[in-house]
C-alpha cells in the first residue's frame, strides 16, 4: 500500500513559462523505506526526480509538457512513477 511510503502533499499543475508537470510528495514520517535504493531511484528518472531532505523530505517530480498529451496521461504516468517507487523504495 502506497499509504505506508508517501502521502502527496499536493499535486501542482504548472503552466507557466516552465511549461513543466510538478509533483510534490512528502516522505509519510514513518515510510519504511530502502534509503540505500534512492539514489539508483532518483538517477533512473535522468533528472526529473528529486530528493529534497530536512525535517519533512520530498520528492518532487517534474517532467515537461511534451512527454504527455494531456493531464490525463500525466496522471498515467504518476501510477507508473508511484509503482516504481514502491518496487524499488518500500522495505
Amino acid at each position: 500500500n502506497m499509504s505506508l511510503l508517501i502521502e502527496f502533499q499536493h499535486i501542482d499543475i504548472e503552466d507557466g513559462p516552465s511549461g513543466c508537470y510538478k509533483t510534490v510528495m512528502k516522505v509519510y514520517p514513518k515510510a519504511e523505506i530502502n534509503t540505500e535504493a534512492i539514489p539508483d531511484f532518483i538517477d533512473s528518472f535522468g533528472g526529473a526526480m528529486k530528493l529534497v531532505s530536512g525535517s519533512q523530505p520530498q520528492f518532487i517530480w517534474r517532467v515537461t509538457k511534451k512527454k504527455y498529451n494531456n493531464a490525463g496521461e500525466y496522471l498515467t504516468g504518476i501510477k507508473e512513477m508511484l509503482k516504481l517507487m514502491q518496487n524499488k523504495l518500500q522495505l
